[in-house]
């Protein structure tokens, strides 16, 4: 999607001059502006944590302007948005979507991987990276499912590189691999757990693990974008707050 360039002050480019996937250190009253990053709304919610009500949504690719009131939370009118799903560095979301530099990312646990081959050189040791507030959010929901299930929920594919994109994308097509430069991924708030198309199985629409993902990702801040059961991806999770 094309959007019009908005003007950002130089107040704010000082405050937030790289992509907010980097965690820098921040003082409380900070003001922060940016945009939704994601292709799907992000929440507003009633408090400072993903485990507070949800009180509103955000458009993707909107403007966002509050201050910041702890280092992952930003105060807008009418609540507060987690930092991770703002990007401050251009509305063109196609010159930063998979580019961004790993150095700007956080390390996703290598005990999260996958043991098995995914395609494009992935392994269960290859390191996987995601935006830094969603890799929080994520360390804890981890924890919160093994304690349920006794093993991690496993995961395939979280950040992608432009051209990873143009792979899946050859490989799979529209609409399963997004268009290149649009991916969630592509921003570092998107993961995809274990892929199946198999109902029944962990990750599949019914399965286990993908029910207990489906209602208690959203503690976390993390949702599936996809009405159950249909041919959507039933492993695919936005990070939203």
């Amino acid at each position: 999607m094309n959007i019009v360039k908005k003007t950002v002050t130089s107040a704010a480019v000082a405050v937030a001059a790289l992509s907010v996937a980097q965690v820098a250190p921040a003082n409380a009253g900070t003001s922060i502006r940016g945009w939704v990053a994601g292709d799907r709304s992000a929440n507003v919610r009633s408090a400072p944590s993903t485990t507070a009500r949800v009180v509103g949504h955000r458009g993707s690719h909107s403007f966002v302007s509050g201050t910041l009131v702890n280092g992952s939370w930003i105060k807008v009118p009418g609540g507060y948005i987690n930092r991770g799903v703002i990007e401050s560095q251009s509305t063109r979301f196609r010159t930063v979507n998979g580019r961004l530099s790993t150095s700007t990312l956080c390390p996703v646990n290598k005990q999260f991987n996958s043991p098995g081959s995914v395609g494009y050189g992935y392994t269960k040791n290859t390191q996987r990276y995601l935006n830094c507030y969603a890799n929080q959010q994520l360390n804890s929901l981890e924890a919160a499912y093994k304690k349920q299930f006794g093993h991690y929920a496993l995961i395939d594919l979280t950040y992608r590189p432009v051209a990873e994109q143009r792979y899946w994308f050859r490989v799979f097509g529209a609409p399963r691999a997004a268009v290149p430069g649009t991916s969630n991924h592509g921003m570092a708030v998107a993961i995809d757990f274990r892929e199946t198309d198999c109902r029944g199985e962990e990750f599949g629409w019914g399965g286990a693990g993908n029910r207990w993902l489906r209602i208690n990702g959203g503690r976390y801040g993390f949702v599936n974008p996809f009405r159950y059961g249909t041919a959507g991806e039933s492993y695919h999770f936005n990070f939203v707050g």
